[in-house]
């Protein structure tokens, strides 16, 4: 009681925190970045818990790294709302320290004053309350913290994956490999643009050089959620018991992956994470081997993440004539 921690955690490590305090084991690949913060909570460890913490506000921007006592930012302003307008719920950033009786020396009169630094660096030690900029007094240590950011952020190969059998769909060589737009019209079905225009930095993560996808405008050029449609693939029995993979862009009725039995019924749903990253799904499926399925990519979202992205999909399975 009443003692205090200098530790450095986060809301993230929640999951394998509460993990441990139920006795539960994570899987492979689920809260990555959490860690075990009960010795933390119950006893006075003498090595940190973790050194360095990555901060996301509202702008991917602003993406903040702590390391030590010092925090970078790798833009001006705080990266969250920004409204200047008193008595709005989007008020925020510089307009608004005045009103929380704080100052911060990149800003005078609630803007960013003329000639002030184009990223910050400041030393929580001395500045808990982050109101001096001092990356210009320490320009190695804003590099270095850059630098390290800048590896953080890279965008990393997916991991590799066995395929789950011998039929798979990855469409290569821009082959759509019997897949076929059954509803709306999508220009460019099959892609190869490796990323959004819009999120250059956080490209798709495929594997090879070709997807399946909805968002494509004609020759690659740029991306549209407007476009609506349902995209099907070709019939096949499933002779194990489960489907694997990638896809990226939404998730919710309007626009998600369905895997369909013989009569068109949906019998599993999956989809993005409202991100333009492809995540690796394995649909589990016990009670459907042996039976004839299809995969069905419905898009009739024309909103933010309204698109899918689709790629390397195997299973232990073999393709069959839609009269069968």
């Amino acid at each position: 009681a009443s003692s205090t921690s200098d530790q450095l955690i986060s809301n993230i490590d929640l999951m394998a925190t509460m993990a441990a305090l139920t006795d539960q084991k994570l899987k492979d690949g689920e809260g990555p970045d959490s860690i075990n913060a009960l010795p933390t909570l119950t006893s006075n460890p003498t090595e940190p818990a973790r050194t360095e913490l990555v901060l996301g506000p509202r702008r991917k921007s602003h993406l903040a790294l702590r390391s030590g006592d010092w925090i970078y930012i790798g833009a001006q302003g705080g990266g969250g709302f920004s409204s200047r307008v008193p008595g709005t719920h989007m008020l925020g950033g510089p307009a608004a320290l005045k009103f929380a009786g704080q100052d911060n020396s990149d800003v005078v009169d609630g803007k960013i004053k003329k000639g002030a630094p184009r990223a910050q660096l400041y030393n929580l030690a001395s500045d808990v309350s982050q109101r001096k900029n001092v990356i210009r007094e320490h320009p190695q240590q804003a590099r270095k913290m850059r630098e390290r950011l800048d590896k953080i952020r890279a965008p990393s190969a997916p991991p590799p994956f066995a395929p789950l059998g011998r039929l798979r769909f990855d469409f290569e060589g821009h082959d759509a490999q019997g897949w076929r737009v059954v509803e709306g019209a999508f220009a460019q079905p099959i892609s190869s643009a490796p990323s959004l225009p819009r999120w250059q930095r956080d490209p798709f993560g495929r594997q090879g050089r070709f997807h399946l996808s909805t968002a494509a405008t004609k020759k690659d050029k740029g991306a549209s959620d407007k476009q609506v449609g349902v995209i099907e693939s070709p019939r096949f029995r499933l002779k194990g018991n489960k489907i694997a993979l990638l896809v990226g862009g939404g998730f919710r009725d309007d626009v998600h992956v369905a895997v369909c039995d013989a009569s068109g019924k949906e019998i599993a749903r999956t989809g993005g994470r409202n991100s333009p990253r492809m995540v690796r799904r394995v649909l589990k499926l016990p009670d459907h081997t042996g039976k004839i399925l299809f995969l069905r990519v419905v898009d009739r979202a024309t909103k933010s993440w309204g698109h899918l992205v689709l790629d390397d999909l195997s299973c232990d399975g073999e393709l069959v004539s839609r009269g069968k």
